[in-house]
């Protein structure tokens, strides 16, 4: 219960409680006349009240909240009869039922108390980035597309400083501030991009900007950050979860670069965001996150050939940079790499006394793979591979692992081996794409005799 208001009596003015105390306040106005309850404000005229008659002070409860965070309140009011005694109650009901007999119930009026202090500043723990995976499996077309420019930021507890509805913010240039941004007299206040100098490759935008964050769940403008700040920044917030297993908050933050550039570097500026809160108290002050980068989206489409049995035709395509093709200086590896990201696809076999996913085995003596590489002007890059099977496999026993590395320039070289066991040396090299597709009855035909026939139904 917020507060009481109690009618002592039937005369018409204003109902204090406290007189003649430290504690003494207005709670309303009594119209007796029309038998109302005024809630009123200083100056306030109501349409009951005597011409001319204004209130001259506020009379109102007092709901007292202990804190400067955000609160959201619903209001009800709850009336009863001072002449309760004098009626009879329903001995079958409860005594709080009997109680309710006696009792009305206004509809709910809901306050939104705006958070009053600035929150605290987040604790960042690390960040990560992430994946949006959309495959289609049936039919005779497998399809896989890997949505990348997702980064998971994790939170060290507490969370909801400033209440309810606290938000993680990522900083972002106002251009309210002018049209040319200096990038290192902002660079602790606001989120910054670039691409990666090593590839050559589509450039990305000057800043991030709101639009930029497809999944943001607010957005404004021309905020104040606590410090001696150049300006005024924007911010787009982010909804908080909790992982129950690393015992930590978290936000999910999607980036839409809007260009074909490659594995661009994202530096987040950080703050906690309480969108409901007096003008000046909605950020917390910033926090610089490390340096990380956002993988690109990537598309694997594997069909049937119709005209040639046990022929499967695999496409992967996205953007990848043109240049600089990898150079090794000393030691030459057992085969050279000449182009900057190389695609490999294997034909895999699951070992039936293995209930893991390390059943799966190369088996190269299964399928010849032919493969080769196109570039389109825009920066989009293609990938083009034929996978043809000596003998059809039964279903579901196979599969094709599709791995894309990517080749950069060294004066060493790495030593491995060869699945039947030649040592093998090879340019230093990172995966960064990697996808299994099953070879099942839809591609390879259906289950088949031991000579490799297809058995129809």
């Amino acid at each position: 219960m917020a507060d009481e208001v109690p009618v002592p009596g039937t005369r018409e003015g204003y109902i204090a409680i406290g007189r003649g105390t430290p504690n003494f306040r207005r709670l309303e106005f009594h119209a007796a006349g029309d038998d109302v309850l005024c809630f009123v404000r200083s100056g306030d005229r109501l349409g009951h009240l005597q011409s001319g008659v204004t209130a001259f002070t506020d009379a109102m409860p007092r709901h007292y909240f202990d804190d400067t965070r955000y609160h959201k309140v619903s209001y009800t009011a709850r009336a009863t009869s001072r002449y309760r005694e004098y009626f009879t109650a329903d001995e079958t009901l409860a005594p709080e039922e009997q109680a309710l007999q006696f009792t009305r119930t206004s509809e709910a009026v809901v306050v939104e108390v705006p958070a009053s202090a600035r929150p605290a500043a987040p604790q960042v723990s690390y960040v990560v980035p992430t994946f949006g995976w959309q495959r289609q499996t049936q039919g005779n077309l497998k399809r896989s597309v890997r949505f990348g420019g997702g980064l998971r930021v994790y939170l060290d507890r507490p969370w909801f400083s400033s209440g309810a509805g606290e938000l993680l913010g990522v900083t972002l240039y106002d251009y309210g501030n002018g049209f040319q941004i200096d990038r290192e007299r902002w660079k602790p206040y606001v989120t910054q991009w670039g691409a990666d100098p090593v590839w050559v490759s589509s450039p990305v935008n000057h800043v991030p900007l709101g639009h930029h964050f497809p999944n943001k769940v607010a957005e404004e403008a021309s905020l104040s950050l606590p410090g001696r700040v150049p300006g005024r920044v924007g911010v787009a917030g982010f909804a908080v979860d909790f992982d129950y297993e690393r015992q930590k908050w978290f936000a999910d933050i999607t980036f839409d670069v809007q260009s074909l550039a490659y594995m661009p570097f994202v530096r987040l500026v950080l703050a906690r965001y309480q969108p409901y809160a007096l003008p000046d108290a909605k950020l917390s002050p910033a926090v610089v996150a490390d340096y990380i980068q956002l993988t690109p989206e990537r598309s694997a489409v594997v069909t049937v050939d119709p005209y040639h049995p046990r022929v499967l035709r695999l496409t992967v395509s996205g953007p990848a940079p043109a240049g600089p093709a990898p150079q090794v200086v000393g030691a030459q590896p057992t085969s050279a790499v000449n182009v900057p990201t190389r695609v490999t696809v294997t034909v895999q076999r699951r070992d039936p006394a293995i209930g893991t996913d390390l059943a799966w085995m190369d088996a190269p003596a299964l399928a010849i793979v032919t493969q080769e590489a196109s570039a389109d002007p825009s920066g989009l890059v293609r990938w083009i591979g034929t996978i043809r099977f000596g003998q059809a496999p039964e279903p579901g026993t196979c599969r094709l692992l599709i791995r894309e590395h990517e080749y950069l320039s060294a004066n060493y070289t790495e030593a491995t081996f060869s699945p039947d066991g030649r040592p093998v040396r090879e340019q230093p090299h990172r995966l960064v794409y990697a996808e299994t597709v099953e070879v099942d009855a839809a591609l390879i035909g259906g289950p088949t005799t031991a000579t490799g026939t297809t058995l129809e139904e």
